[in-house]
């Protein structure tokens, strides 16, 4: 009874008995002794096996006991097949079949990719070496869901990852990345190399064409690439421009005006380092950015009455000493005002309004964000009529920066597709084992191959 109590308190089968424990305070080392073991050969599935002695021992990592490492030494038993002729090791299954941990502590392994965490995190959370963490993470497969859905979601990420050319023996590197995301049930559908057309057209070109033709939807932003996808691939889809991203735009435009004055008041610093006046203006403007592009709506939420009062204060005195700031602002809040417009119709004229007043503006940064919202306004208005938006992958960009940036970037794309997967997908992870003769059939190890292991 105790022996079954030590094995279940320790994650072990009752077949394999504990023969000693020690904790030195830094390692909990577990000793066991193979029990009665019915062996059948991996290759003819005999069952005349003759005892061969047991190998060496080792060492394998199981889960640790709080934040200390847990070693179990074991010797496995060798046997030779009188069937086939064949020597092999018999391998307990709750050990994984090539590395040296056990199954339990190779799924934990596997549980933390789902989160943002470095190698080197997960390594010291599991207590294992960040080698074993690398050879977990490079035995799974990932097979994501190729279906498309009736909404496609597309954005690009700063990636910086690239392929490795065996030819000309150098890395090719792309800046941006892209992913897939299915819009209906907001999950991942793949992580892609690139974001030009032709590299998309490639790889959506590959689904038959009535999946093609279910599209309903295709959310991006204001890239050329992606709305070429809507006319030439999916072809009954209807393209929608993501509010977000047309905000962006013109918060851009504020920030273009600001640092157009910030640049004025350097040159007055380069001039005279002693103005004193220019300094406190430059401080003012650059501690001012996010107060400048803020929504009007959000300045309860965000502040008390208190703090607001001098919010609206400090943006008075900065409009009456920078009168473009003021123009671009009142356009930028008019914008939010009209895109809350329930009624399509007057929704649409306001935002051609808008467009004219914007575009005979005296502020070149304003005129320039009109003509661009002007190009992309039939799909704009697409977004806001139909509620289709893309936060999903706003969203999923957000962690795929805290994966890049704990990881310290990933030069490889193939890694960082997998770890994206993994953290943000619900990937079917798959594996299976084989095992091949070696030489003069004297004995036979795993090996490894792409197939079937249990779900994570």
């Amino acid at each position: 009874m105790a022996q079954k109590s030590t094995n279940c308190i320790l994650g072990i089968p009752d077949c394999d008995s504990v023969s000693d424990i020690n904790n030195s305070g830094t390692e909990f080392t577990v000793t066991l002794d193979p029990g009665h073991i019915q062996a059948v050969c991996p290759l003819c599935e005999g069952h005349s096996l003759t005892s061969k002695g047991c190998s060496r021992e080792q060492v394998i990592y199981h889960t640790p006991r709080g934040r200390t490492a847990t070693l179990i030494h074991i010797s496995f038993p060798r046997f030779y097949c009188k069937d086939c002729g064949v020597s092999f090791t018999y391998r307990p299954d709750w050990i994984h079949p090539w590395l040296p941990i056990t199954k339990v502590l190779f799924h934990s392994i596997l549980s933390d990719f789902s989160s943002t965490k470095s190698m080197r995190e997960i390594a010291s959370d599991n207590c294992v070496s960040e080698r074993i963490v690398c050879s977990v993470f490079d035995a799974v497969s990932i097979h994501p869901d190729h279906t498309l859905a009736t909404t496609i979601c597309i954005d690009e990420f700063k990636g910086d990852s690239g392929t490795f050319d065996e030819e000309s023996r150098r890395w090719h590197r792309r800046r941006f990345q892209c992913n897939v995301v299915n819009g209906d049930n907001h999950s991942v559908i793949d992580i892609l190399p690139s974001r030009d057309y032709q590299s998309l057209k490639a790889y959506f070109m590959d689904y038959p064409a009535h999946e093609r033709k279910n599209i309903q939807y295709l959310c991006c932003d204001m890239h050329s690439g992606f709305a070429k996808l809507r006319h030439r691939v999916f072809p009954n889809a209807i393209l929608c421009i993501d509010r977000f991203h047309v905000v962006q735009r013109l918060n851009n435009a504020v920030d273009y005006v600001r640092i157009r004055y910030q640049k004025e008041l350097k040159a007055r610093l380069d001039i005279n380092e002693n103005d004193e006046e220019a300094e406190a203006l430059y401080k003012l403007l650059k501690d001012s950015a996010h107060l400048l592009t803020t929504k009007e709506s959000n300045y309860t939420v965000y502040w008390e009455s208190d703090i607001l009062a001098k919010k609206q204060l400090k943006l008075a005195g900065i409009f009456s000493l920078f009168p473009d700031l003021q123009v671009v602002n009142d356009y930028l809040q008019e914008f939010h005002v009209l895109t809350a417009q329930k009624d399509d119709a007057l929704r649409s004229l306001a935002l051609s309004a808008w467009i004219q007043r914007a575009k005979s503006s005296e502020v070149p940064e304003l005129r320039d964000a009109a003509s661009t919202i002007e190009t992309w306004k039939e799909y704009i208005l697409n977004g806001l009529r139909g509620g289709r938006n893309n936060s999903t992958c706003e969203g999923l960009n957000r962690k795929i920066k805290d994966i890049k940036r704990n990881a310290s970037g990933f030069k490889n794309f193939d890694n960082f597709r997998k770890r994206i997967l993994l953290a943000c997908g619900s990937p079917l992870l798959k594996k299976e084992y084989s095992y091949s003769r070696k030489n003069s059939g004297k004995a036979a190890s795993p090996a490894r191959k792409e197939g079937d292991c249990s779900e994570a």
